[in-house]
């Protein structure tokens, strides 16, 4: 902004000024942070707190205080709470007590303090590190997942056994065609109009893969088009936001998702009963079916339950199983895998906020083999995803953990046992 917009030359940020977010959620009101180098002339944006130390006392002694727990509770207890934001006024931070050291025991004791934070921040980065390559891992399995790899040795052992998946397709298709002939005649008979002759399964459309995969798959497996073996279904295709209300039936989107498989009902908004009722009237949830996010972050699925009465935002997409042959588990699991979704995603235009539109959805490229070999490599990315959920939850455990160590030594510097 013009610099002529800052009317007094205290405004402009200084090194190790202290600034404090002074209007944010709950957990968040408070939070501090110290100014360490200012490579250009800067000033405070909205609810935003500037806190400046005199000259004759060391700033990061009282930065690392207004982190102490104490200090925390303190701010916290005279913050104005509404319904999702709190504030605290600058005029309730002045009478709160801090301990003041002669100044060369508060930079021993700032010493001490970072000395001991670089040891767990040196752990933290560790399992930060980790955390990435775990993630990394997630997707080589994954990708060895969607181009047969993981389940070679398996289809060795076995090549006398497994038919090609081509002639699994053939027998889907027939299916498909099958099942769309009986549901127009359904249709004839509720109108009491029955055909005269077959001219009306010319209308068939048959299911054609027009994509131009290069993810190299082995020699079984073949390549199909989401049409081909699922519905997909958008759940609101008006796209008209419902009304929210406090108390209602849960309106899933991505914002619900939590961890890797998980949906949350209990946060997010929430629609009338009423509304909830006009929208499923577009769609049923049966076993199997499952969610996929298709605007915004694009590629998270979830499988839906039967048991709960929930709709969903319309920037999720309904996936429908329409064979027996098809395993609804590996079609989540391909579906999710970057090395599949970047096809998907090629030539996705938007402004600002990603769109993978249901024509989209319904060319998905899927690599497809036998349902036995379905089944198979669903176990196994099942098995490796149980394992590298356990070791995400410990690397949560041991974040938490040094943060807790962080505020023991940080009771300790400011009650007196530190130094």
């Amino acid at each position: 902004m013009p610099e002529d917009f800052v009317k007094r030359d205290e405004q402009f940020i200084r090194e190790y000024d202290i600034l404090m977010s002074n209007a944010n959620s709950y957990e968040l009101v408070g939070k501090v942070s110290l100014v360490q180098g200012v490579p250009e002339k800067a000033t405070l944006g909205a609810f935003i707190t500037m806190l400046r130390a005199r000259d004759d006392v060391d700033p990061r002694f009282f930065f690392y205080q207004l982190r102490s727990t104490r200090v925390v509770k303190e701010i916290r207890s005279r913050a104005s709470t509404t319904t999702n934001i709190s504030n605290v006024s600058t005029g309730k931070l002045k009478d709160i007590p801090l301990w003041v050291a002669p100044l060369d025991q508060q930079k021993r004791i700032v010493a001490k303090i970072e000395e001991l934070f670089s040891h767990i921040d040196a752990g933290i980065d560790a399992l930060k590190k980790a955390k990435q390559l775990l993630k990394q891992y997630r997707q080589s399995v994954l990708k060895a997942a969607v181009t047969g790899e993981l389940t070679k040795e398996w289809r060795e052992a076995n090549k006398d056994k497994l038919e090609p998946a081509s002639q699994l397709l053939e027998r889907i298709l027939k299916e498909r065609r099958q099942k769309w002939e009986e549901q127009q005649l359904e249709q004839f008979k509720d109108k009491g109009k029955m055909p005269k002759d077959d001219k009306w399964k010319e209308k068939y459309k048959e299911p054609v893969f027009e994509g131009h995969a290069d993810l190299e798959v082995c020699e079984d497996w073949t390549y199909v088009s989401l049409d081909m073996i699922a519905d997909a279904i958008d759940p609101n295709p008006s796209h008209r936001m419902p009304k929210y209300v406090e108390i209602g039936v849960p309106f899933i989107s991505t914002d619900n998702f939590e961890g890797q498989d998980e949906i949350d009902f209990s946060k997010g908004k929430k629609v009338a009963k009423e509304t909830y009722e006009d929208l499923i009237k577009k769609y049923y949830i049966e076993e199997g079916d499952f969610a996929f996010s298709r605007i915004g972050t694009i590629g998270k699925t979830r499988l839906l339950p039967t048991d709960r009465e929930y709709c969903l935002s319309h920037s999720l997409s309904i996936i429908k199983i329409k064979f027996s042959e098809v395993y609804p588990n590996y079609l989540r699991q391909v579906m999710s895998s970057k090395d599949v979704l970047k096809q998907a995603l090629h030539g996705v235009q938007s402004v600002g906020v990603p769109d993978l539109g249901m024509a989209k959805i319904r060319n998905f490229e899927i690599p497809f083999p036998t349902l036995k070999e379905q089944e198979l490599i669903s176990e196994i990315i099942g098995d490796k995803t149980d394992s590298m959920t356990r070791l995400e939850n410990e690397f949560e455990h041991q974040f938490i953990k040094a943060e807790k160590n962080k505020r023991a030594i940080l009771a300790s510097a400011f009650s007196g046992g530190l130094i």
